[in-house]
């Protein structure tokens, strides 16, 4: 989303109607960026739940999390949505390697 909206005249000229497009405001972008963070961090804390992990997967994830739900929140709040979309879409781009990578790092130390 945020992507799609830093890129949204491209996608305009191209005569692509994406959600950034017929959002001029882009109210709508930025909730739906808020709502799909809030719901892959959830779902990235569900081993941890689970009891597949340990308190290292746990906490990394909790932390990044926080640091993408405030990068979404920042976007979504923003008067200025173009240097917030490009932070969270910089942020969602770290944010899922570091995360498995830290799984993966997790699995090693249980075996």
């Amino acid at each position: 989303m945020a992507l799609a909206w830093t890129y949204r005249d491209d996608y305009a000229q191209a005569g692509f109607p994406m959600g950034s497009v017929v959002d001029p405001s882009g109210r709508r972008i930025a909730r739906q960026s808020f709502l799909f963070t809030v719901m892959l961090v959830a779902s990235s804390l569900m081993p941890a739940f689970l009891g597949f992990t340990t308190i290292f997967y746990t906490s990394l994830a909790t932390v990044l999390g926080f640091w993408f739900l405030f990068a979404a929140t920042r976007f979504l709040l923003a008067i200025d949505r173009q240097g917030a979309a490009r932070k969270l879409f910089l942020t969602s781009i770290a944010y899922l390697p570091i995360l498995l990578g830290g799984l993966v790092f997790d699995r090693l130390l249980l075996v």
